[in-house]
């Protein structure tokens, strides 16, 4: 069960695009009310900014034609007048469109399927390297591998892991995800981890290596370790995390509460004070699809508690009952989370 605490200590700046993509929203999943119309009315006269924005944000879920059309209100629900009025002239499904505005709307579609390419391309790589790796997991599932040397290794949801021993060596390279690592002791033989540049060095413990939106935490759970990364190196002990990033260590050694680090064995999340947008990005590596925040002001909300992660659907249930939000679902894959 999750707690809300509606006094986050730090509030993302919103950008006129974010407010004008989340009241195109808003309007298409439902009828706005009375007091939303106006606070949109207000909203587009403050500045030519919010009306350019708001027809820009109109313009661009169209071209991604099925999404728009998806979370577009159920016909059967009459909307009022003045919800109409919001949008009538900016509604850009007009059959009598002028030439320039159909090619505008081509040179748009060309741009997306461009930028698609761009962003699909690390992507595509990242899918076969994954799927080279000797050992992996898919979404939701959790798996534990022993080793010809006896260590065992413990695979989180969405993790992959390439496994080298020889008689000098125990070369490992976490590809991507999160592994929990019990070393077998080998005074003969260094275990090491390569996880995102760096190198976890470790001889007979019990450490787990997590990387996430760019960054690598290791814990360690018994005995010690030594990360190397970027040329420097810090001898972690038990009961000790750290996290690093492409540029270098991200702070020093710091205290884990090492029940929160494994709960994820007992298939269970446990977080205190975590930002919505992080409780939400942990919940998206245990189910198949994505759950989208679309009101960037919500990001930011505090909640703590614990969910199944065998069941993250029923934690979204539980995150509206806590925040005032509503899940729209787009398709099986696809949820969408709003202010409500």
């Amino acid at each position: 069960m999750a707690e809300y605490d509606d006094h986050p200590n730090e509030h993302e700046p919103l950008t006129v695009w974010d407010e004008a993509n989340a009241w195109v929203l808003r309007s298409q999943s439902r009828p706005l009310t009375e007091d939303e119309r106006r606070q949109l009315a207000d909203w587009r006269r403050g500045s030519p900014a919010h009306e350019t924005e708001l027809q820009n944000a109109t313009r661009f879920w169209t071209l991604l034609d099925g999404l728009a059309g998806q979370v577009r209100r159920d016909h059967s629900t009459p909307s009022g007048p003045a919800d109409r009025a919001c949008f009538d002239h900016i509604h850009p499904q007009d059959a009598r469109a002028a030439p320039q505005d159909r090619w505008a709307r081509r040179f748009s579609m060309a741009l997306a399927a461009t930028l698609l390419i761009v962003v699909m391309a690390p992507l595509l790589w990242r899918t076969v390297d994954f799927w080279m790796s000797d050992y992996r997991t898919g979404t939701g599932e959790r798996a534990s591998v022993t080793l010809a040397d006896g260590s065992v290794i413990h695979l989180n949801t969405r993790s992959a892991v390439s496994v080298e021993l020889s008689d000098r060596r125990r070369n490992l390279t976490l590809k991507e995800g999160e592994a929990l690592f019990e070393v077998a002791p080998d005074v003969e033989r260094p275990f090491e981890v390569t996880a995102d540049l760096g190198i976890i060095r470790a001889m007979g413990t019990v450490f787990d290596v997590y990387q996430h939106a760019g960054s690598t935490t290791v814990t360690v759970l018994e005995g010690s370790v030594l990360v190397l990364h970027d040329g420097t190196s810090h001898r972690l002990s038990a009961g000790y995390r750290m996290r690093y990033r492409a540029d270098g260590f991200a702070g020093g050694p710091e205290p884990a509460d090492l029940r929160k680090t494994v709960a994820w064995r007992r298939g269970e999340f446990i977080f205190e004070n975590l930002p919505l947008v992080d409780v939400v990005e942990e919940l998206n590596r245990y189910r198949a699809g994505r759950i989208m925040i679309l009101d960037p002001r919500m990001r930011p909300h505090q909640l703590s508690g614990s969910f199944d992660l065998n069941e993250p659907d029923a934690a979204i249930s539980i995150l509206q009952q806590v925040l005032p939000i509503h899940a729209t679902r787009i398709t099986p894959y696809l949820i969408f989370l709003m202010a409500r």
